[in-house]
């Protein structure tokens, strides 16, 4: 969405973030709101924890490459299944997901689901308030299957290079 929206602007996307990131903290000025730290996902010491933290999971054998096709919404950047549609559309952008193919690296999440359950309901304020524990909680009752990780450089160009393979990035 970054890229598209900076394209869409004219501009570049680092300048677009660049501008959007200071109207967001000049809001909490505005708002009285006080913050310890302001962290941009370009910051160097965001990107230096984040391909530390993938290339940890990475050697840990939870990352594994896989391609797949099905019906992703560009709105909601994420591949849908048919019990995601309503009457073939997106219930939230309402338009008409593209069929696309396309190969990623994935998080073995599957692996993990049980644990974070767990944890969850071992640890009520890991996720406050309350209402949102109670949502993750009903999403993990079932399978999610794994985590897409990373997007096609050639597609994505805007995101923090995988480690292990600079033809993918990551989005956060």
């Amino acid at each position: 969405k970054v890229y598209k929206a900076a394209a869409a602007a004219g501009e570049d996307p680092q300048a677009f973030c660049d501008r959007i990131s200071k109207r967001f903290s000049d809001a909490w000025s505005v708002l009285k709101i006080g913050n310890d730290d302001f962290i941009r996902t370009t910051d160097t010491r965001h990107k230096e924890i984040v391909v530390g933290i993938l290339q940890a999971v990475h050697d840990n054998g939870d990352v594994y490459y896989d391609e797949y096709e099905g019906q992703y919404c560009v709105g909601c950047e994420r591949f849908m299944t048919d019990r995601d549609l309503v009457d073939g559309k997106c219930r939230d952008h309402h338009t008409v997901p593209e069929q696309r193919r396309e190969g990623n690296y994935f998080f073995r999440m599957e692996k993990y689901r049980q644990w974070l359950v767990d944890h969850i309901k071992a640890n009520p304020a890991f996720i406050r308030p309350e209402g949102y524990r109670n949502e993750v909680l009903s999403m993990l009752s079932e399978s999610i299957g794994d985590l897409s990780i990373s997007r096609p450089v050639e597609r994505v160009p805007w995101g923090i290079p995988l480690p292990w393979d600079d033809k993918h990035v990551t989005y956060v």
